[in-house]
């Protein structure tokens, strides 16, 4: 990722790339797209958190980037993505009681 420009916001936490050119769809199709992806999962974790902007993603290429940093940064095999408990099908907070603080 060294080759494209980008900016740390602090001297410890936060890196940006400004560029609408620089795609995160751009870095999956490219042929070194492994060694991209690594390099970016080690940018996360040493700065924390990263910035792309103007991204043209698709919902499957973002499942695809999910999918391909946890394989190549050694996640379980056994495991996938997360699948956020709250979807079309359930709320979105849960009412509880103020005196027992169990749900309802």
């Amino acid at each position: 990722l060294s080759s494209y420009a980008n900016v740390h916001l602090t001297p410890h936490v936060g890196t940006e790339f400004p560029s609408p050119n620089t795609q995160l769809s751009a870095l999956l199709a490219a042929p070194n797209s492994d060694e991209l992806i690594r390099d970016l999962a080690t940018l996360v974790s040493h700065r924390g958190v990263v910035f792309f902007r103007a991204q043209d993603l698709t919902i499957g290429q973002q499942k695809e980037l999910a999918l391909r940093l946890g394989k190549l940064t050694g996640r379980p095999e056994t495991s996938s993505l997360h699948r956020h408990p709250v979807s079309d099908d359930t709320p979105e907070r849960l009412d509880y009681p103020a005196e027992s603080g169990s749900r309802t």
